[in-house]
Parts: structure tokens; sequence; C-alpha cells
């Protein structure tokens, strides 16, 4: 109990008041309970934005040079997700255009306000403490800066553009996890990532109809139904693979119904198909990854 009372204290003054700010502005509480709440959801978020960062290989640092070309992710004190993308190949220096995204998760929303650009430009030095001014984006300036995360100098733009995109995608929904579990505690499982959320998070980023996201995502599980039930096997990414496996068949044996305990015969079975998942190296790892929570 010390120990988690000595971590909220850590908290930078700032980040402290705009927190003491937001319970004012929630349908939680006005009272000490509320902001100690908010307090450690602010730091499952930092946790979440450092974690996540460090395992797609991007590095912390206190500050960029204007002219940094490599992509690069900035949590807000306010808790905003600012997603910088590598300047374009051509643009050695680093002071052309980028592709821009801003997060910004609200206590009261399920998806995230996203706001976009193709030609955003940094207009100065990128430094925690301080906010990042920008041209030619939607946000023309943020709210201080808490945390830089960097594509390691060398890295392909291709590559930056792959990690900021997943670690955008990972954050925004998990930080949205976090608002809920904090505003509805012990009630029954966070319902985020339903089809009608994830379609909904999908067509708000991508600018797009809910309709259309929704007819090309039944379009791909059907796509990838129809391919396993034809005996081939689906490659799902950096998730792994799905296919049938041949399951033996299996002679009639005695056992006992697990509610009454009375024996009952089990009738054969022929040999017959089942889907199997194969999970990939990667997802195996990034799992392993993941603190145990001592409750679980």
């Amino acid at each position: 109990m010390n120990e988690k009372k000595d971590e909220l204290q850590m908290i930078p003054n700032e980040i402290r008041e705009h927190l003491r700010g937001l319970v004012k502005n929630t349908d939680l509480p006005d009272n000490e309970d509320t902001f100690e709440l908010l307090l450690s959801a602010w730091i499952q978020k930092d946790r979440l934005f450092t974690s996540q960062t460090a395992s797609l290989g991007m590095e912390q640092v206190q500050s960029l040079d204007a002219g940094d070309g490599r992509g690069m992710l900035l949590l807000s004190n306010s808790g905003s997700l600012i997603s910088l993308f590598p300047a374009g190949a051509g643009e050695s220096t680093g002071s052309g255009p980028r592709r821009f995204e801003y997060a910004s998760i609200s206590l009261r929303r399920d998806v995230p306000d996203i706001l976009k650009g193709t030609k955003a430009q940094v207009t100065g030095e990128v430094r925690t403490g301080r906010p990042v001014e920008l041209e030619d984006a939607p946000v023309k300036k943020s709210s201080s800066i808490y945390r830089i995360a960097v594509c390691p100098a060398g890295t392909s733009l291709d590559v930056q553009e792959t990690r900021i995109r997943e670690a955008t995608i990972f954050l925004t929904n998990g930080f949205v996890r976090i608002n809920k579990q904090m505003t509805s505690p012990g009630s029954a499982p966070v319902d985020h990532f339903t089809k009608q959320a994830i379609v909904a998070y999908i067509a708000k980023r991508n600018e797009l109809n809910q309709k259309e996201v929704r007819q090309v995502l039944d379009d791909y599980v059907s796509m990838i139904e129809s391919a396993m039930l034809l005996g081939e096997k689906v490659n799902l990414g950096h998730l792994g693979k799905l296919s049938l496996k041949v399951r033996p068949a299996q002679k009639a044996r005695i056992g006992r119904n697990p509610a009454t305990g009375e024996e009952l015969t089990i009738p054969a079975k022929p040999p017959q198909y089942v889907p199997k998942i194969s999970f990939s190296s990667y997802i195996k790892d990034r799992s392993a990854e993941i603190e145990v929570d001592s409750e679980d």
C-alpha cells in the first residue's frame, strides 16, 4: 500500500494539476478517491506507453532536433498521443512533411477523437516538458510532452511506419480500455473489443464509413473461413496461422456425467476435421513480456 502511495506521489505536479481538473469534468464523484483513481490510471498509461514502445524497438529520449526525420511517438501530459511518421524518402534532412496523427483519449468516449494530416512539419526542437509546435497540421501546438519514443537511427522508413502505426493502434485502444475499467470498476469485463467497437475505431482512424468498414471485415472473415474449410493454411500475419487438422477416430467408452456422477456411454466418433490455430513466435514472445497480475 505504501509503495502504491509513493508511486502516486512521484507523478509530476503539472500532471497532478491537470488530473485534478479532470475530476470535475467526469461522471465520477468529485472527491479524493476519484482523484487517486485518475492518478492510478495515468500510471497504467505511462507504463503501457513505455512497455509497448520498448517492445517495438523504440528508444526514449529527452529531446530531438527539428531536423531529425525519424518517426516518433509522443505522450503528452494530458494523456494524448501524437504520432509523427518519418519524413519521406528523399528528405534526408528530416525537415520534409510527415504523416501526423493526434488521438485525444476522453473518459467519456469509447472511440478516441482522432485528427490526421499528411503534410505536418515540426517547427522546432521536440523536448519533454514543452509543447510540440507544428505547421500544416490540424493541431498547431500540443500540451506539454511527457515522453518521446523514437525509432533508432538507421531504421528503414517502412519499418518506422509499421512500428509507429502498431504502437498507435495498441496504445489508443489500451488507453480507452484503462478509462473504461476506471469509470466502471467491478463491472462486467470490458467490451471495448466487440465487432461494433472495432468497426467504429477503424472507421474513425481511417476516415471511412462504418458500413463500408463492416463489409470489408465481413469479407475478410469470410475469405479466411472459406480458405480454411477448403483445406488451406491461412496466414494471419504476425498472429499466426489457421488450418484444419484430422482428429483420429475415437472408440466408444464409459464416462461420467459431471453434474450427477452417473455413468454413461460416450459413443464412438469417426475421424473428423477440427480447426487449429498456430500462434507465431512473435505473438508468443510478446505475450511472455506481459507482467502477470498477482490477482490473476
